[in-house]
């Protein structure tokens, strides 16, 4: 044996230990990106709860009318400028619900008909928190940018 399997039609594919290596990084670095970080800041709060002098220097805040409209513009600018940054995007809730994983998501609008929103997954710490929303509340929700996605603004909220 030489450390390689036969693949269809006679053709040759090594692994070795350079390519066990690989596929453990590769492996590894997949990892990392789904894991993600943790906060224990409130990421859900009532607009009218915190002043916007509170919101800690890390994070910008954005409404979710002006992020959407940037990523509207040019969403190539918008990802240089917003994606991966800690956020507190404000909005009125336009939606809340869950997916085919069962995430939950509350929706900011970003325009009078509904037709468009901000996307923010919720952790499942902060449950209890979104059970109490409703449409039309006023909320302040901190995370961060992941892009845009079918014409939607995503916002991965912290716990």
């Amino acid at each position: 044996m030489d450390g390689t399997k036969k693949v269809g039609m006679g053709k040759k594919i090594g692994l070795g230990c350079g390519g066990a290596v690989v596929l453990f990084i590769v492996i590894g670095l997949i990892g990392s990106k789904v894991g993600g970080s943790s906060s224990s800041s409130n990421s859900v709060t009532p607009a009218a709860a915190t002043p916007a002098a509170a919101t800690p220097a890390r994070l910008v805040a954005i409404s979710a009318i002006q992020l959407n409209q940037e990523y509207k513009r040019n969403e190539v600018a918008a990802d240089e400028a917003w994606k991966g940054k800690s956020v507190e995007v404000s909005g009125k809730v336009s939606r809340i619900d869950k997916d085919f994983t069962d995430s939950i998501h509350v929706r900011l609008a970003v325009s009078e008909f509904g037709l468009d929103d901000v996307d923010c997954k919720m952790p499942d710490s902060l449950k209890a928190k979104v059970a109490k929303l409703k449409k039309g509340d006023a909320v302040r929700i901190r995370g961060k940018v992941t892009g845009m996605v079918l014409g939607t603004v995503g916002i991965e909220a912290e716990p």
